[in-house]
């Protein structure tokens, strides 16, 4: 490159590996990023997700483990759903919405219902696109740049963007 690679660059890189599955280079990209701006999660994250694409499991905890001894911590997963206008959030373990248990139940329901079908539900998408199937709504979901419209099983971008 005729100019020195930025954090975002780096980044980028991190993320194709991540979707390639090249460890190697992951470890590279993220070595770059620690130098630039250590304190980001999502560097951690995306090298631990690409360790555990690719069955490392020791490594994966490695990721945790210095995570956990530089005091780095990842914004805890969050989602929203409008229902009848309403709009209702739902964090990563916080049980204190007041429909919780409906939600479970469903969400039991459904989950029971794609392994009926006998199909795979090992992948956040996979599982997104089923519930779809499976309760014959569209359903959109948004991952860090788009939104997905996910109707019958199929996202709206042709699983183009891979959202994980």
């Amino acid at each position: 490159m005729p100019i020195q690679p930025t954090a975002a660059v780096w980044g980028a890189l991190l993320g194709a590996c991540r979707i390639h599955g090249n460890t190697k280079l992951a470890e590279c990209a993220v070595k770059h990023l620690f130098e630039l701006d250590w304190k980001d999660s999502g560097s951690y994250v995306l090298l631990a997700n690409t360790y555990a694409n690719a069955g490392k499991l020791d490594d994966v905890a490695e990721v945790r483990k210095l995570m956990r001894e530089r005091g780095i911590q990842k914004n805890p997963g969050c989602s929203w759903i409008e229902v009848d206008n309403r709009i209702h959030v739902f964090i990563v373990d916080d049980t204190s919405h007041p429909q919780i248990d409906d939600v479970h139940r469903m969400l039991d329901e459904v989950l029971k219902n794609i392994e009926e079908m006998g199909l795979p539900i090992w992948m956040p998408i996979t599982v997104i696109k089923l519930m779809s199937l499976v309760t014959a709504r569209e359903l959109i979901v948004r991952d860090a740049t788009r939104f997905h419209h996910i109707k019958n099983g199929a996202c709206s971008c042709g699983d183009y963007w891979r959202i994980e």
